[in-house]
């Protein structure tokens, strides 16, 4: 009697990761924000990302207009970093952070789990960070927004102090 085997795609997709060579396996790209002067309030803002540190897939990452695009179909790393402060005033203040996410044809949504809150004493500056792994269907695209929770000055983002990058884990069909 023949033996019949049955795979899902995520054991098919595993299989085929373990197939590819070191370069095709390691797809990564890291995208941020060279210029100083974008702030926020009260409304929710798309942080500043333009300028590409590395992308060892141009086919497979895009930087478009404050967003990244990812072509391909798998399950990835997302994270980003922002660093905030200050562009008015100097009371203390707090900064709400979150990734977003939209298929090809659909509209933005919160990457649940991803909200950090950037806290500045003062005149400070403040961090915060997140990092998911993400299963990314065709042509989705990510943005890092920003809003103020909290004081009353408005808030900007440091020149070099956003960033978000991407790394492919499973390549997906």
């Amino acid at each position: 009697m023949a033996n019949a085997q049955h795979r899902n795609d995520e054991m098919a997709a595993l299989l085929t990761a373990d197939l590819l060579t070191v370069v095709d396996r390691n797809l990564c790209a890291e995208f941020y924000n060279s210029a100083t002067g974008a702030t926020f309030s009260t409304i929710a803002t798309p942080a500043p990302l333009n300028t590409t540190r590395i992308n060892l897939a141009t086919t497979r990452f895009l930087l478009g207009s404050n967003e990244v695009f990812i072509t391909r179909p798998g399950i990835y790393q997302v994270a980003y970093h922002v660093t905030i402060g200050h562009a008015t005033g100097s009371s203390d203040a707090v900064a709400a952070c979150w990734l977003e996410q939209a298929p090809a044809a659909g509209a933005y949504a919160e990457v649940p789990a991803t909200k950090t809150f950037v806290v500045m004493h003062g005149a400070s500056w403040g961090s915060g960070q997140a990092a998911s792994i993400l299963r990314v269907s065709e042509s989705s695209k990510f943005r890092i927004m920003a809003q103020r929770d909290m004081g009353s000055d408005t808030l900007q983002f440091l020149a070099q102090g956003v960033r978000l990058s991407a790394a492919l884990l499973v390549p997906m069909p």
